[in-house]
């Protein structure tokens, strides 16, 4: 036996019937965390009588049927079927392949079937009992049952065992036979109780009896002469009903005749409101297109407007283009014969220099034999003066790097201030307008003590956008301004109305580790406005961390907290933290910054003062120096001057040459550029001309189209008169059919209370009749019909009534009669005498009763313990197998009572001492669950076993060693949902719960071992 397929159809998060076909295995379920492949072991659980809504995690059973999604309506029924291959008939059924359904609608209503014949839970139940695949059993196990096996749950580990040794269904019968036996106690009680209490009754039932029945003869009689006398009464009143009904029969005529009449005029009434109504749609229709029409004709005509001005101010840019190019080709065409000039002259230049050079530098030939003695003397001097100044200069240098970081900074904040960055559009937006007697956002005019910023700012919140105003006037006309340009919302404090909060009661916290103050008291604003200071932050609470505000926040809960590190505590308990990912858009903390900035620029210009002083004292030290220098050099002044002036005269006529070359470059890149600036003016021409070609032509589409719409609306204009005239004419046409039908109201009245009159009269006849009939029924428990069959035809109206006298005086005589004590005496007798037989048959199914439980226990207990002593032995082996050495032990706690035991669980991994499963490590308890697992397979081998993530807690080679141990199970077919790519590798096929659509659960199918091409 084995599981061939399961069809499931608004399963949870299967809103479409899927089919999934189990190979026979090992399957691989696997999928990303919430695309729903759980769902797959709870419809198995489902399908299988899982009646607890927990197990299927979920709260009410309802949640099974697939709830929607944004895109998917709710299903209104769920339907899962498993399809058993039972060619072996390990299920008790004459069928080679079972199917077992169950389904359930959203009313609440169930049904289940086998093989799509409707059946009960209990027959799904009987079906699969010992089978080892039961819900619980151990073929559908997850991570809780793993966590219920290494748990103190003794009740979930005592359900494998005894699943596994096939008792169950003697449980079952052990109960159903122990009811049974309580059943059989309690009746034989009430029989004894009954027996007793009936005997006592039977003498004076006797009695009762023999004068009942003298009482019967005589009230027999009595009731043939009353049913006679009533008999002539119903016919009197029969006869006056007659002629009533005769005189309704008209009216009711009559009455039908005027209701047609009215019926007729009210349907021409809803035929004429119908046609004004239609007409007035009709009437809104065409002034609805009237409107359009109108529109479209004014926004065609100021576009004409539009394009008539943008044709003139093109006009406009082509004249003084013309003017610009040729002024432009004019200077191109002087600045070509500058740039010949130009170039004569730098050839004559460069003649001159060259004389010039040969001249120089025989005069420095002699200068150089001069300098050199002076030179060596300088050279101590200079060395001196430079090492000193140049660590001056560095630090001038470096002091001005600093500055102009910091300058840098401090603009940037500057701007950010004045773009008002970090605020919203709306407070941008407002702030420049102009508006009169806004003050300014709360955020640029309060003043916050130095590290108080983040907490500040984190309880300001969204009120740090807030606009504070002298007044209510100036408010109402910022919100006016804002809802005309539609910028947005804002919040506004008038400065002389805004009232603060119930003041914060702080004694309870005053003097608290970590207490700094109320915001309220520490922070000021521009300007004064304290009450807008109170009314934002009158009740909240500065602390130091969040450890001190949580305390805080317990003594008082109507308060808020901040830490400077900006956590917030709400007075509800909300606790709200984390960091800026930067304070560039933290209004507060940027304006701090900005002071700090400004408090550094003038420190460090003091510095750089201070270095540019130092500098020029060690400067006037070094021109001492030069001085004492100054003899030696004039000396070789006078050969420096000789050669100093053919050097002169040389670079005078290089200069000369370079600047005609100079020059020339500055012509050639003039005449380049007006060349450039020339031809994009011609471009701009061209441009201006293309434009007013493409106004030209929507000129004439535009005359075009508004022709057709005043054509259109004049149109919809005659229509429209023509709707209201109709609408006009079928609402007076109403009106004088209203007046026809009052006067029919008239006349149905009249025939109405007429009506009612007969009725009336006919009621009241109807009631003496009933009242007749009732008393038939009343006292002699008979109907009309039923009475005139005892009707005799030759009684005599007065003699009925002296007999009906005589007859009940002796019944009164008789007194009060047990008229059932003669049944009665005679049920009683017989029951007193089947009741003694019943005690006696009682007394001896007890007795057959006992021996049945007798004889279950010894089966039961004989089965358990075969089957725990194999499962023992197994787990010794398995656990071994799998922790690679060590040791493990089950036990009962009493072997005397094995089966109400507790089963204790002791393992010894390799290297460790035997000890309780409590003291073992998360993934040490989950692989000795899965031995104990595997241990109970051994001994019964389940047809089909699902896995749900049991080797999550797992290592790789753990879970390696755990999927290779499931080979040695030839005969169970698993399904393991899980996430380990080890566990993959060892399925025969793979199926991949996917959810492409929000809600929705796909299936994709792979078995291994097919072979693909890819190119």
């Amino acid at each position: 036996m084995f599981f061939k397929r399961m069809e499931l159809n608004g399963f949870k998060s299967f809103a479409d019937p899927i089919t999934i076909e189990f190979t026979e295995g090992m399957t691989c379920i696997v999928g990303p965390n919430g695309s729903g492949k759980s769902n797959i072991s709870d419809a198995i659980r489902w399908v299988l009588g899982e009646q607890s809504p927990k197990m299927l995690r979920g709260g009410k059973m309802e949640e099974v049927i697939f709830a929607g999604t944004q895109t998917r309506k709710p299903k209104g029924m769920a339907e899962v079927t498993l399809v058993v291959d039972n060619s072996d008939h390990i299920l008790p059924i004459d069928y080679a392949e079972v199917g077992i359904t169950r389904r359930m609608y959203r009313s609440g209503e169930s049904e289940y079937m086998i093989n799509r014949a409707p059946c009960r839970l209990r027959d799904i139940r009987e079906l699969i009992m010992d089978t080892g695949i039961g819900v619980e059993g151990y073929s559908i196990i997850g991570q809780g049952k793993i966590s219920d096996i290494i748990s103190n749950k003794m009740d979930s580990r005592r359900e494998i065992f005894e699943e596994a040794a096939g008792i169950v269904k003697y449980r079952n019968k052990k109960a159903e036979t122990e009811r049974k036996l309580e059943n059989a106690t309690q009746n034989l009680a009430r029989v004894a109780d009954i027996a007793g209490e009936l005997g006592s009754r039977l003498g004076g039932l006797e009695r009762e009896s023999k004068k009942a029945v003298e009482y019967l003869d005589i009230r027999e009689k009595y009731r043939d002469v009353e049913i006679n006398i009533i008999l002539r009464n119903i016919e009197a009143a029969d006869s006056k009903t007659a002629a009533v009904r005769q005189e309704m029969d008209e009216l009711e005529a009559r009455l039908a005749e005027d209701k047609r009449l009215r019926d007729e005029i009210e349907e021409q009434i809803r035929e004429k409101r119908a046609k004004a109504e239609a007409s007035s749609d009709r009437l809104d229709a065409l002034r609805s297109d009237i409107t359009r029409v109108t529109e479209e004709i004014h926004f065609v005509e100021s576009r004409e407007e539009l394009n008539n001005e943008r044709c003139a101010a093109l006009e406009r840019d082509r004249v003084r283009l013309e003017g610009e190019l040729a002024a432009a080709e004019e200077k191109l065409s002087r600045e070509r014969a500058n740039a010949e000039q130009i170039r004569e002259a730098i050839a004559s230049a460069i003649s001159d220099a060259e004389d010039a050079k040969k001249k120089a530098e025989e005069k420095a030939r002699a200068l150089r034999a001069a300098e050199a003695q002076l030179a060596e003397k300088e050279k101590a001097l200079a060395q001196e003066r430079d090492d000193q100044i140049s660590q001056i200069n560095a630090k001038i240098a470096e002091i001005r790097v600093s500055q102009g970081k910091l300058s840098a900074r401090h603009k940037l904040l500057e701007e950010l201030e004045k773009a008002y960055e970090g605020y919203n559009g709306a407070v941008r937006f407002i702030m420049e307008s102009g508006t009169p007697g806004l003050v300014g956002a709360a955020g640029d005019l309060l003043k916050v003590p130095r590290g108080w910023e983040l907490a500040i700012e984190t309880a300001l919140g969204g009120n740090v956008q807030n606009i504070i105003c002298e007044d209510e006037a100036a408010a109402k006309e910022a919100i006016a301004l804002l809802k005309s340009r539609k910028a947005g919302r804002l919040t506004f404090l008038p400065a002389d109305s805004i009232k603060p909060g119930k003041p914060a009661e702080t004694e309870d916290i005053e003097g608290s580790d970590g207490y700094l103050g109320l915001a309220s008291e520490r922070v000021s604003c521009q300007g004064g406005y304290q009450n807008v200071v109170e009314y934002l932050l009158g009740r909240v609470i500065v602390c130091r961390d969040l450890d001190s505000a949580l305390a805080m926040s317990k003594k008082s809960g109507s308060l808020r907290f901040v830490t400077l590190e900006g956590e917030h505590i709400n007075p509800a308990g909300a606790i709200t933290g984390g960091s800026f990912k930067n304070h560039t858009g933290n209004i507060l903390s940027r304006r701090a910054e900005k002071e700090r900035l400004e408090k550094a620029l003038k420190e460090g210009e003091k510095t750089l003062a201070e270095a540019q002083a130092d500098r020029a004292r060690r400067e006037e030290a070094a021109q001492k120096l030069a001085e004492e220098a100054e003899d030696i050099r004039s000396a070789a002044e006078t050969a420096r001057k000789v050669s100093s002036d053919a050097y002169m005269d040389a670079n005078a006529a290089s200069l000369q040459a370079k600047s005609a070359s100079d020059l020339e470059e500055r012509v050639k890149a003039q005449i380049r550029e007006l060349e450039g600036e020339a031809a994009s003016k011609r471009s701009s021409l061209s441009d201006i001309d293309r434009q007013k070609d493409e106004i030209a032509v929507f000129a004439g589409e535009a005359s075009a189209t508004l022709e057709e719409k005043k054509a259109e609306k004049a149109a919809l204009e005659e229509a429209e008169n023509e709707a209201a005239s109709a609408r006009r004419q079928a609402a007076s046409e109403a009106d004088a059919l209203e007046e026809d039908r009052t006067r029919q109201d008239s006349v149905l009245y009249e025939h109405q209370v007429a009506k009612h009159d007969a009725e009336v009269r006919l009621a009241r006849f109807d009631a003496q009749t009933d009242t007749l009939k009732e008393k038939l029924w009343e006292e002699f428990e008979l109907s009309y019909a039923q009475a005139q069959d005892r009707s005799d035809p030759d009684f005599v109206m007065s003699r009925g009534l002296k007999e009906s006298r005589e007859y009940r005086e002796r019944l009164r005589e008789l007194g009060d009669v047990n008229v059932g004590a003669i049944e009665e005496y005679k049920a009683v007798k017989e029951r007193f005498d089947f009741l003694s037989q019943q005690k006696a048959d009682l007394e001896q199914a007890m007795e057959e009763l006992g021996a049945v439980i007798s004889d279950i226990d010894s089966t039961i207990k004989a089965r358990f313990k075969e089957s725990f002593n194999a499962v023992v032995a197994n787990f010794e082996s398995t656990f071994t197998e799998l922790f690679k050495g060590g040791h493990a032990r089950l036990s009962l706690e009493d072997p005397e009572n094995p089966l109400e035991s507790a089963i204790e669980i002791e393992a010894q991994p390799p290297g460790k001492k035997l000890q309780n499963m409590n003291l073992l490590s998360g993934g040490e308890k989950t692989m000795t669950a899965i031995a104990l697992m595997f241990a109970v397979l051994k001994a019964k081998p389940t047809p089909f076993c699902i896995l749900d993530e049991v080797e999550a807690a797992l290592d790789e080679a753990n879970i390696d060693c755990f999927a290779r141990y499931l080979n040695h199970f030839d005969q169970t077919q698993f399904a393991l949902i899980t996430h380990q790519k080890a566990t993959m590798e060892y399925a025969d096929a793979l199926y991949g719960v996917t959810m492409p659509e929000q809600g929705i659960s796909r299936v994709l199918s792979l078995k291994l071992g097919d072979h693909f091409d890819i190119d």
